[in-house]
């Protein structure tokens, strides 16, 4: 568990270094076009990436997606 929880605070501090600076309107400009892929969208790809491996997963909590949907 600590490997996992040391794994996703240094995703957390990468992407808040990347995100850091910016703007509310450079947030969801897209990286690279043609993708469709922005920082924003990393943001919330995360925290239901968080919420569904270690809330329901790991915790066995019924919760909701935040911006997604179960894969």
């Amino acid at each position: 568990m600590e490997t996992l929880l040391a794994f996703r605070r240094w995703q957390r501090d990468t992407l808040a270094r990347k995100c850091s600076g910016l703007s509310d309107e450079q947030l969801p400009t897209r990286l690279v076009p043609p993708s469709n892929l922005s920082l924003l969208g990393l943001v919330r790809d995360m925290a239901d990436v968080e919420l569904g491996r270690i809330g329901i997963t790991l915790g066995g909590l019924e919760l909701d997606y935040l911006f997604g949907s179960e894969v």
